[in-house]
């Protein structure tokens, strides 16, 4: 069958939009079958996680509860392909939305992000089908507000002490997750540190044979 880079792009896309609803709806059985089946061929890096996918789907399940409410609005801008046709590259915009609630108020935090995944075309079931290899997340910026306003005789303070050498690119997060009783790196790809934007973009262009 002749390669046909519209219908290619198509079923890539609806993969890399699947994946994201599959970890938003926690049907992490699903999640999992969007990546190669071989663990140790995956990558998935953000701000809490960079390993397999099977590391991350276990994390994913200790982090979620019902106090926050996750969801990804992403898309697909461009969809390369190795000379092969066996392997593409996606690099996709995308909001991560965050509900939950801080001393009673509750807050909508707002990521903006680019992110890469590499996938490959493997054989299942007798098939040839796209499976994501990685997802990696740069990021840009991002907000954090109440969802209604404060009452006035309540003002909300947050306190960001401790913050004052977080990255500008995803401090938010990094507050976010502290209240939560975790960590976040300080070496992830982020817009206000240009040299690690060039080093995901050209290790990504590299991987598809596209320096």
């Amino acid at each position: 069958m002749s390669f046909n880079a519209t219908l290619e792009r198509a079923d890539i896309t609806y993969l890399l939009r699947s994946e994201r609803h599959f970890r938003d709806s926690k049907r992490w059985d699903d999640m999992r079958a969007c990546y190669h089946p071989d663990d140790n061929q995956t990558l998935v890096n953000i701000s809490w996680h960079k390993g397999g996918i099977d590391g991350f789907i276990a994390g994913s399940r200790k982090l979620s509860s019902d106090a926050v409410a996750i969801m990804h609005d992403i898309t697909p801008v461009t969809i390369q392909f190795a000379s092969t046709r066996r392997q593409a590259l996606s690099e996709s915009t995308g909001r991560i939305f965050a509900r939950y609630t801080y001393e009673g108020v509750d807050m909508v935090m707002t990521n903006f992000v680019r992110l890469f995944t590499q996938l490959e075309k493997i054989n299942i079931g007798g098939e040839d089908t796209w499976r994501m290899l990685s997802l990696e997340c740069l990021y840009m910026f991002e907000t954090l507000t109440p969802c209604l306003p404060p009452a006035p005789d309540k003002p909300l303070v947050l306190d960001f002490s401790g913050l004052e050498n977080a990255r500008r690119s995803y401090k938010a997060v990094v507050w976010h997750i502290g209240t939560l009783g975790g960590s976040v790196r300080d070496d992830l790809p982020g817009i206000d540190q240009p040299e690690t934007v060039k080093e995901i973009e050209d290790r990504n262009q590299a991987w598809i044979g596209r320096e």
